[in-house]
């Protein structure tokens, strides 16, 4: 609380993530071999936006995940 965090759940254990961790190893080690992420998406089976699954491939969503 002191540093501006406000305690709200990351990652999995929040109500609304569309994503697990696995998934997201699993994405980012699609997107180093260089599949474009909109492919991964479609691979993997995933229902999220581009843009989350293109946040969380390169480490601005998720960072605490590492691989």
């Amino acid at each position: 609380m002191k540093r501006g965090r406000n305690g709200v759940p990351a990652g999995d254990s929040h109500h609304a993530s569309k994503l697990t961790e696995e998934t997201v190893r699993e994405l980012r080690r699609m997107a180093a071999e260089g599949i474009c992420v909109g492919c991964a998406q479609k691979v993997l089976g995933l229902t999220c936006a581009y843009s989350t699954a293109w946040d969380a491939a390169n480490y601005t969503t998720w960072r605490h995940v590492r691989d």
